[in-house]
């Protein structure tokens, strides 16, 4: 290794990814909120049955329609189909979705309180497609990767 960079040079370069990030995913999300009457997710492919729609704040699944309000668990929902079939780390979840730190309980209770909202709805393989086995981390597996 070179003697010459700063020691802690691993860790600026992980906190200016992170924050290159969080700048792509605000991005993102003023783009979204921009379009032009399309309330739909432009990275869920039209395949994936998949509709969040932020208006109606409503989820439609293959043909199934589950009103859920501007809730934790419909807020988790639509970050989580932001970025479909990856996962996303726990700190980012609770930033985006709360605006600040809570405790992982926190968020476990929010996915279980999505879960069953979707199987109420008679949509239990898509929450079955919420998959927290990656630890540290939570992902919408729309492709079957679970």
């Amino acid at each position: 290794m070179n003697d010459s960079l700063p020691p802690d040079l691993g860790d600026m370069l992980s906190d200016l990814s992170t924050a290159l990030r969080d700048v792509a995913d605000k991005m993102e999300a003023v783009a979204g909120a921009l379009a032009d009457g399309d309330t739909r997710d432009s990275r869920l492919p039209p395949s994936s049955g998949l509709t969040i729609d932020q208006q109606q704040l409503t989820v439609t699944w293959n043909g199934l329609r589950c009103h859920m309000g501007y809730t934790i668990p419909f807020r988790l929902l639509a970050r989580l189909a932001r970025r479909p079939n990856q996962y996303v780390p726990h700190e980012r979840l609770l930033r985006d979705i709360w605006g600040g730190p809570r405790s992982a309980s926190a968020l476990r209770s929010a996915v279980n309180n999505l879960r069953s909202q979707l199987i109420a709805a008679g949509m239990a393989d898509l929450a079955q497609a919420i998959d927290g086995r990656n630890a540290g981390r939570y992902g919408l597996m729309l492709d079957g990767r679970r």
